[in-house]
């Protein structure tokens, strides 16, 4: 029993690991989605500030225009930052994964350990039951020589004790 104590708390330990990092894995995704969804806002952002500069240029005002491409460009080197973000993130996401997924195959090992451990220990209790009861019954002699005689209906005693080939016949049918 202590081997599986020691793998039960090595089991436990492998959840806790396995649950850390599947909440980092979790995090880290949530973070990817955020940045995907500003990288997107500035994509968005780009094109309207491209369309303002279009009606900028045919309504020829130079301020509006100018204020645009200001515009349009702090919006371009946003989505540069971000696309560069996106790409860093993505790969902390996918190590993130593999980190999660390698500590379940140790956990789930972990789990068999303990699975096979405990089915030991308990066919060694039901093979240390059988050997007592073994013992018991060698160690407490029984009477072979007694007569349990019973009466049939036409007053023959007969022996309970010995086997009755005509009854296993009949039973085997």
């Amino acid at each position: 029993m202590p081997i599986t104590k020691s793998l039960e708390r090595l089991l436990r330990v492998f959840e806790i690991q396995e649950e850390t990092r599947k909440r980092d894995l979790g995090e880290a995704q949530a973070r990817l989605a955020k940045m995907g969804e500003a990288l997107t806002t500035a994509g968005e952002k780009v094109h309207r500030s491209r369309k303002l500069l279009a009606s900028a240029l045919q309504l020829n005002e130079l301020h509006n225009r100018v204020a645009v491409q200001v515009e349009i460009e702090s919006g371009e080197l946003l989505k540069a930052f971000l696309q560069k973000n996106v790409g860093e993130m993505s790969i902390i996401v996918e190590q993130a994964r593999r980190g999660y997924l390698d500590k379940r195959v140790e956990r789930q090992q972990v789990e068999t350990l303990v699975e096979t451990a405990e089915r030991l220990a308990a066919a060694e209790e039901v093979r240390k039951a059988q050997l007592s009861l073994d013992d018991w019954f060698l160690n407490h002699p029984r009477n072979d020589q007694r007569e349990d005689v019973s009466i049939d209906s036409e007053e023959q005693p007969r022996r309970t004790d010995r086997i009755n080939t005509h009854e296993i016949k009949a039973c085997e049918l």
